[in-house]
């Protein structure tokens, strides 16, 4: 499996100037931040005491000045963040797709179709980290540090107390992190189970109508459901631990600092107002810390969300583009040996297979079910890669030829026509969406379909609907 993670790297990396400008504004936003504690303790020190209400004026307007600015600051910060998720949802959703269309047929067939869905999904939890409350709580935690300094400046003798306080915290939130995390992985992986059997029970409607499968898939249905309830339950239930160990630690730390410096107060080594100041202070830094329990899941879900897109990195591609443009050959095909095994199949399903296909020459291909007909057709036109063997196509390896080349020179009609939601023209130019209206007509006569289409009220505007339910 792939393990540098460079399909991120270059997401975020042209990201990293707007980062860098959010850390900027994020120090100045925590350096406003302390304008609120130093206020209230120099009115406390030295406004009340002394009744200085001119003080009291001149400090109003500075606080109102810093908070006007922080909100400012707090907005520019909210909108670069907005614009690094835009950029993070279309580099990443791009370069996603990108990927899923070149991925071979045999890789996409050997997973259900509710795990590529899932894959896109991941995009949405990666950008939401990266842009979203998260990277700003990323952001403000380092500036702890700052608050810490401060507290040990105005309020020297009960700073100490700050050095048992935090790295409970930070045991507090090793603990959970791990309990939590194995639970949100239980509960990611019992859910895909889950809407993998809703999604064939939707995909196949028709039959599971038609035999009341609804009906004896039911237990099968209650069981998965009541095993995603119990994991969701005891995820939650971990989750809801954490929160209420921080809320109490919380509670527990701002008791111990008033409760020190109570004491400093009556022993005369401090004042009231830094007491309170130490208290405001003290709360910045415990916040973050307390988001980090309440939106570890986040966290947790971000990190498996990379790591199902970067096992994506390692499966096998298929060739894009060739480096040299071919005229379109005659049809002589060739098989040579090939063989071809499904995944996880310990005997091949066609073996050691050799023939040739002359240009013009009409061919039928017998056999009872299952015994590879299908496989070959699909291997014939490159969908498939034999795992020995190779296939020519005017004396040329096919493997050198890209998709597009193949698709272009080889048609292919499986056996069962799968219909795009939209209209019937659109289902007819599908793979040429440029086509001219003469061309669609052209492939409709061909295919003995316009005698039905022209019939229908709307003709080749008609909605087929999703699969082509609207058509018999």
């Amino acid at each position: 499996m792939a393990e540098n993670y460079e399909w991120l790297k270059r997401v975020l990396l042209p990201l990293r100037r707007r980062f860098a400008e959010v850390v900027v504004i994020s120090f100045f936003t925590n350096l406003l931040a302390l304008a609120v504690p130093l206020y209230t303790l120099q009115v406390y020190d030295r406004v009340v005491g002394h009744r200085a209400t001119t003080t009291l004026i001149a400090l109003a307007i500075g606080i109102l000045l810093a908070l006007i600015f922080d909100f400012l600051l707090r907005l520019t910060r909210s909108r670069m963040l907005q614009d690094a998720a835009i950029d993070i949802d279309a580099h990443l959703g791009r370069h996603l797709y990108n990927r899923f269309r070149l991925l071979p047929l045999q890789v996409i067939e050997s997973k259900p179709t509710n795990y590529w869905r899932s894959l896109f999904q991941d995009t949405q939890i990666i950008r939401s980290v990266f842009s979203g409350p998260t990277a700003v709580l990323l952001a403000d935690i380092p500036f702890a540090l700052l608050f810490l300094l401060v507290i040990f400046i105005v309020a020297t003798p009960i700073a100490w107390a700050l050095l048992l306080i935090i790295p409970a915290f930070l045991t507090l939130t090793w603990w959970s992190t791990r309990r939590m995390t194995e639970a949100s992985s239980n509960e990611t992986n019992r859910n895909l189970s889950h809407d993998m059997m809703i999604s064939e029970m939707l995909a196949g409607r028709t039959t599971v109508k038609a035999l009341r499968i609804d009906a004896v898939a039911q237990p099968h249905y209650e069981d998965l459901h009541a095993a995603s309830i119990e994991d969701s339950y005891q995820r939650g239930v971990r989750t809801d631990l954490a929160i209420a160990l921080g809320q109490s630690l919380a509670v527990s730390s701002t008791a111990f600092l008033v409760t020190l410096g109570a004491l400093a107060i009556i022993a005369g080594e401090m004042t009231v107002g830094s007491l309170i100041a130490t208290t405001m202070l003290t709360s910045r830094i415990v916040a973050p810390l307390n988001q980090l329990l309440s939106g570890w899941r986040g966290f947790a879900r971000c990190k498996q969300a990379i790591e199902h897109l970067n096992q994506i990195e390692a499966l096998p591609r298929e060739k894009d583009e060739s480096s040299v443009s071919r005229p379109r050959p005659k049809g002589l095909m060739q098989v040579e040996n090939i063989s071809v095994r499904y995944a996880g199949s310990d005997q091949p399903v066609i073996k050691d297979c050799s023939f040739a296909l002359q240009p013009g020459q009409m061919v039928g291909l017998i056999g009872r079910n299952g015994c590879g007909k299908s496989t070959l057709v699909k291997t014939l036109q490159g969908l498939y890669t034999p795992e020995a063997g190779r296939i020519l196509l005017d004396g040329a390896d096919i493997a050198q030829f890209s998709r597009a080349e193949i698709t272009q020179w080889i048609g292919y009609v499986p056996q069962e026509c799968f219909l795009f939601s939209g209209t019937i023209r659109d289902n007819i130019a599908k793979a040429w969406p440029e086509a001219s209206s003469d061309a669609v007509l052209a492939a409709a006569r061909l295919a003995g379909a316009d005698e039905f289409i022209i019939d229908l009220p709307d003709g080749y505007d008609t909605p087929i609907g999703e699969a082509g339910h609207r058509l018999s």
